[in-house]
C-alpha cells in the first residue's frame, strides 16, 4: 500500500468528499440518498462533525495529498439516551479499493473513540456487500439482525443488515488472571486485536479463557528471581503495548493494578 496520511477532515476537502460521496449515489445502493449533495448541504453535514468528542470525521489522503476516502462516526438517534452510540461509515475513492484504505480509516477512528464517552458503534450495511461485512467483522462488529426491503432505490428494493460494536471491552474482572501453572496472563478482546497489531507477540506466551469474545496472553513465565527484576520485565510488557496505543484500556487498567499483580505473581512462584 503507497502511503496514507489518515487526519480530521478539514473544509477545504468538502468538494472532494462530496464528489467521493455523490459517486455512492448515483452509482450504488450503498447509500440510499437519491439525490446528489450540493456543497453547500455537505457544508452543513462537515459542521456535525469535530476534532474532539464523540463525533469524528477523518480523511485518508494520498501521497499527493488527494483524498482517497473517508470515515465518520456520527450521531445515531436524537434522542439524549442515544447519545454514547454513534454510528460509524466508511467510504473509499472506486480508484482506490483494494489499497487497505478503508482498514486505515477504521482503525484510527476507533483508536480516537476509545478515548472517548462512547458504548456502542452501529453500522447499517446493504446487502449484498461481502467486503463491507468483512471489514466490519475485522473491526470487531457483529450482525444483530437484517431489515428486509427497507430501501427502494433503481428499481428495486434493498436489505440492510444492521451490526454493532462494543467499545466498552475490557472490563476490570478479566484484566489479569493466573492459570494452573501460576503465569499471569491479560485477557484481550478478539475484536480489539487490530489495535494491538504493532505489539512484539513473541513476548507473550498464549492462554485459555472460557469466553469466546476474548484472547488470553500473558507475559512468558521466567523465573526472574527478584520482584525487582519481575516489575521490570512487567514494565517492559507494558510499556511496548502503551507504544502503539497509550489510551487502550487493557494498558491504563494493568497500569492500575501494577504492584498487585506483581506482588501476587511474584508469591506465587517458587524460588529458584
Amino acid at each position: 500500500m503507497s502511503a496514507l496520511t489518515i487526519r480530521p477532515a478539514a473544509e477545504a476537502d468538502l468538494p472532494a468528499l462530496t464528489a467521493l460521496y455523490n459517486h455512492y449515489i448515483a452509482h450504488t445502493p450503498i447509500t440510499f440518498d437519491l439525490e446528489p449533495w450540493t456543497l453547500a448541504a455537505r457544508r452543513e453535514w462537515f459542521s456535525h462533525y469535530g476534532t474532539s468528542g464523540r463525533h469524528r470525521l477523518l480523511v485518508a489522503a494520498g501521497q499527493d495529498g488527494e483524498v482517497l476516502g473517508y470515515a465518520s462516526s456520527s450521531k445515531f438517534r436524537p434522542k439524549a439516551a442515544y447519545d454514547t452510540t454513534v454510528e460509524t461509515s466508511v467510504y473509499v475513492d472506486s480508484k482506490a479499493h483494494g489499497r487497505g484504505v478503508g482498514s486505515a480509516l477504521y482503525a484510527a477512528l476507533f483508536e480516537i473513540l476509545a478515548g472517548e464517552d462512547v458504548h456502542r458503534a452501529v453500522a447499517g450495511v446493504t446487502l449484498p456487500n461481502e467486503k463491507s461485512l468483512a471489514l466490519h467483522t475485522r473491526f470487531g462488529f457483529r450482525q444483530t439482525g437484517i431489515f428486509t426491503e427497507v430501501g427502494r432505490k433503481f428499481d428495486q428494493y434493498w436489505d440492510v443488515a444492521w451490526l454493532e460494536k462494543n467499545l466498552n471491552v475490557v472490563p476490570e474482572e478479566m484484566v489479569a488472571y493466573f492459570d494452573a501453572n501460576q503465569r499471569l496472563f491479560v485477557a484481550v478482546p478478539t475484536a480489539e486485536r487490530h489495535l494491538l497489531q504493532d505489539v512484539p507477540w513473541s513476548m507473550f506466551t498464549h492462554g485459555v479463557v472460557t469466553d469466546p469474545n476474548y484472547r488470553a496472553i500473558g507475559v512468558t513465565d521466567e523465573h526472574l528471581g527478584s520482584m525487582e527484576n519481575l516489575g521490570a520485565r512487567f514494565d517492559q510488557a507494558v510499556r511496548r503495548l502503551e507504544t502503539y496505543r497509550s489510551k487502550h484500556r487493557l494498558v491504563i487498567s494493568l497500569r492500575a493494578h501494577r504492584e498487585q499483580i506483581i506482588s501476587q505473581w511474584f508469591s506465587s512462584y517458587a524460588k529458584p
